[in-house]
C-alpha cells in the first residue's frame, strides 16, 4: 500500500525529509510539492480551493480596473496583478494573505538604506543635469532644475 503524504494526505509520499528539533531526529515523509514548500516556506500547492469553472465565481469574479486581472485569475495563480487588486477584490484577498502569512499587517524588518544621500550629493547631480538640459537646448527642464537647485541651497 503507498503510503500517503503526512502534510496533505493526498498525493503519494515520494520524498523524506528530516529534521533535528531540539538534538531528536524526526522523520516525515511528505510529496513533492509539500516536500518543496517545507524546504522554500512557499508551499506550491493552492492555499484556497481553485474553482474550476469563471460561471462558478458568479458574481463574485470581481475584476481590477486598474489591470484587468479577475478574481479567478488571482486564485489560480495566487499573484496580484497591481497594487489596485488589494481594493478591488477586498475581502477574498485579505483572507488569503491572513492565512498563508497568519496575519494582515507586516512584522518583519524595515528596509534601511546602506548610505544616506546628502544635500551636497543632490545639489551636484541637479548642477550636472542643469548643465546638461542647457547643452541639449531643453530650458524648460533647465529652468526645474535651477529651481530646484534654489530651493536646496536655500534650505541652508
Amino acid at each position: 500500500m503507498e503510503e500517503l503524504c503526512e502534510k496533505c494526505k493526498k498525493r503519494k509520499s515520494e520524498v523524506e525529509l528530516v529534521e533535528i528539533v531540539e538534538g531528536e531526529k524526526k522523520l516525515r515523509k511528505l510529496c513533492k510539492i509539500c516536500a518543496h514548500g517545507e524546504a522554500t516556506g512557499v508551499s506550491m500547492s493552492p492555499v484556497l480551493p481553485v474553482k474550476k469553472e469563471k460561471e462558478e465565481l458568479g458574481e463574485e469574479n470581481k475584476i481590477c480596473p486598474n489591470c484587468g486581472l479577475s478574481l479567478f485569475e488571482f486564485f489560480k495563480k495566487t499573484k496580484v496583478g497591481c497594487e489596485f487588486c488589494y481594493e478591488a477584490f477586498g475581502e477574498p484577498i485579505i483572507k488569503l494573505i491572513q492565512k498563508i502569512h497568519g496575519d494582515t499587517v507586516h512584522k518583519g524588518k524595515k528596509y534601511t538604506p546602506k548610505y544616506r544621500v546628502t544635500r551636497e550629493f543632490k545639489m551636484r547631480v541637479l548642477e550636472r543635469a542643469l548643465k546638461d538640459a542647457v547643452e541639449r537646448e531643453e530650458f524648460e527642464r533647465a529652468a526645474k532644475l535651477r529651481d530646484m537647485l534654489k530651493s536646496l541651497q536655500e534650505e541652508k
